[in-house]
């Protein structure tokens, strides 16, 4: 068996840190969290929207507006904000 880890700045066994911490931690919430992330960008000129580094197609009446994207766990959600 591996030898425990041990954490540099506090020189605790990591392992019995977390059971210490347990009781305290509060459950999550029963809704789903969809969103991951949402930002606001500004549509360009040529009806594309940078996002994570590559471009994406915007209907044309969305050019040089405020765009909110949301990053949801299978799909990226682009709209007028």
């Amino acid at each position: 068996m591996a030898k425990p880890r041990v954490r540099a700045a506090t020189r605790r066994i990591a392992d019995r840190a977390f059971a210490e911490k347990t009781p305290a931690l509060e459950p999550l919430p029963a809704m789903s969290h969809d969103v991951l992330r949402a930002i606001g960008r500004r549509g360009g000129r040529e009806g594309r929207v940078p996002v994570g580094g590559t471009l994406h197609s915007v209907h044309g009446t969305a050019r040089k507006r405020m765009l909110e994207v949301q990053h949801h766990a299978s799909a990226l959600r682009i709209s007028e904000a």
